[in-house]
């Protein structure tokens, strides 16, 4: 079967084609679930030369589209095939996979606004092991753990050891009892040093910086950090 697999790859275009690049992008695509192009532009740089790799990827059905039935309107993710060759080239490294049938627009812009952050930051030469939060469930040592929306070691300059940090994507101001929760959460990490919150607008900001300052004491092994996301 394996060897059948591996013919069907070969005849719908060979896998060894792909290039360095596209296969980062293909790791992006696994971990955030979907992008738009809007995030694609950014990974390359280039809008041409953007296009010009989703069209080859498409053309190998790799990756495909649907209406996100938001703004941009098409998304685009891996297929089957994708995340199989993906996983030839031993760069897959989450196990769940996005599922058409489950998108909703409920998480439309959050993921897309930490796909883009977590971009951003991986990219970052003080930043390094940058995971997002679908390559932390395997890290969880129990249920009740808390996961953030990526994390990361950072170079903190004058520090010769590396800190880890936790990040936190707040588009919008969470109702009172799931922000107590994040937060008590946040306490009982002894592993973060630090905790950043990219916030949506300065409402959100002022709202959960009051939250961090009122738990000053609970949160004081970490150092609490805001801003815009713009």
């Amino acid at each position: 079967e394996e060897k059948q697999e591996d013919e069907q790859v070969k005849e719908k275009g060979d896998p060894k084609t792909l290039t360095e690049k596209m296969l980062d992008l293909m790791e992006r695509l696994a971990e955030y679930g979907f992008l738009t192009m809007a995030e694609i532009h950014f990974i390359f740089g280039n809008k041409t030369w953007a296009y010009g790799v989703m069209n080859e990827l498409r053309s190998q059905g790799i990756v495909a589209d649907f209406d996100t039935h938001m703004s941009p309107r098409k998304g685009h993710y891996l297929t089957h095939k994708g995340y199989r060759v993906l996983g030839k080239f031993h760069r897959l490294k989450v196990g769940l996979r996005f599922n058409l049938d489950r998108y909703s627009t409920f998480i439309f812009r959050h993921r897309l606004a930490c796909a883009k952050v977590g971009i951003t930051l991986a990219k970052h030469p003080n930043v390094r092991e940058f995971m997002p939060e679908s390559r932390l469930w395997k890290r969880r040592k129990k249920a009740t753990d808390k996961l953030c929306d990526g994390e990361f070691l950072y170079a903190v300059p004058g520090h010769a050891q590396m800190e880890r940090v936790g990040l936190e994507v707040e588009l919008t101001l969470k109702n009172q009892g799931k922000l107590d929760e994040s937060m008590e959460q946040l306490g009982r990490r002894k592993d973060l040093d630090q905790v950043w919150w990219l916030c949506g607008d300065s409402t959100t900001l002022k709202a959960v910086r009051r939250e961090a300052n009122r738990r000053a004491y609970w949160l004081s092994r970490q150092r609490h950090f805001f801003i815009l996301l713009e």
